[in-house]
């Protein structure tokens, strides 16, 4: 997702409930602070194609509308 700071910024879309980004980054000795996402968003499910497959494109714009402070459900 674009950062007007650093260019680009990691989000983490999930289903599970308990996660946070905090807990990601304890969890993640070893790993640099900027490939670990600052913002975590927790979904009932994630976008997904006809075939099953993750829909990566979808994944992204709704990442966008929740950033920008909109609705999961907006279209």
């Amino acid at each position: 997702m674009p950062d007007p700071k650093k260019g680009e910024q990691l989000v983490l879309l999930t289903t599970r409930r308990d996660a946070n980004a905090k807990q990601l980054a304890e969890a993640s000795t070893g790993v640099a602070t900027i490939n670990l996402p600052k913002k975590v968003f927790v979904l009932d499910k994630l976008p997904v194609l006809a075939t099953g497959k993750t829909d990566y494109p979808g994944a992204t714009a709704l990442a966008a509308r929740l950033l920008e402070g909109g609705n999961v459900d907006s279209d």
